[in-house]
């Protein structure tokens, strides 16, 4: 359903580097899980294969790991025999250094936003790409339903395209492109309430107003 973000990254500089394993110097990938248990679930059944997809990641990559905080999604994960590793962001860099770090939809339920940033940007390798999605916190839809959306659920963040342009470059990262996108999430994990509000979405679609924003930082080569 997030059609820009997966043509985004379906490009054919994105596929001959990121998506291709067999590729030569395939790209080491890191994924930042949110500890979604039903996410992650939602993926081992259905095999999006979308390069966010830890289970897509295993069957196509060999040079790649899922770092979470959550102990149950880390649990999950081993059973499927996943490469993962459990790790606070806030209060650590990576076990190594990759050429890609994926975080998508994670960096509004992190406390310490900047601290996380600057530990990812030290886990990039000289050129690597950090790429940063979260929701548009000035989404029109969002306060049209009467929830302002600044603070959703465990959402303890709100980002628009500026604020977390910002917070890269806070961190020492360059920023290679940047923009917003219509996300709508799949019928099958929407609640009855959600449900009744999703022709809003589709009517802010048409309207060109999106509700998801995209970072794609860089590290400077040393």
């Amino acid at each position: 359903m997030n059609s820009r973000l997966i043509e985004y990254l379906s490009g054919d500089s994105w596929r001959s580097r990121y998506r291709d394993p067999e590729a030569e110097g395939s790209a080491s990938i890191a994924l930042i899980g949110a500890g979604d248990i039903s996410t992650y679930r939602r993926c081992l059944s259905q095999h999006r294969g979308e390069l966010w997809d830890p289970y897509w990641l295993k069957e196509h990559h060999q040079n790649y790991c899922v770092y979470d905080l959550d102990s149950e999604a880390i649990s999950l994960m081993e059973e499927q025999e996943i490469t993962c590793r459990q790790l606070d962001i806030c209060s650590s860099s990576l076990s190594k250094a990759y050429d890609l770090i994926l975080v998508i939809d994670v960096i509004e339920h992190v406390a310490a936003p900047l601290e996380a940033v600057k530990h990812l940007a030290a886990s990039l390798n000289p050129g690597g790409r950090l790429v940063v999605t979260t929701p548009n916190c000035h989404y029109w839809a969002w306060i049209l339903r009467g929830e302002r959306q600044l603070f959703p659920g465990d959402h303890l963040q709100a980002y628009t395209k500026t604020l977390l342009r910002n917070l890269g470059k806070a961190a020492g990262l360059k920023i290679k492109t940047s923009f917003y996108y219509q996300s709508i999430p799949r019928l099958d994990s929407l609640s009855l309430r959600q449900r009744l509000v999703l022709p809003i979405h589709y009517l802010a679609r048409l309207s060109g107003k999106s509700n998801a924003v995209l970072v794609e930082f860089q590290r400077e080569n040393e």
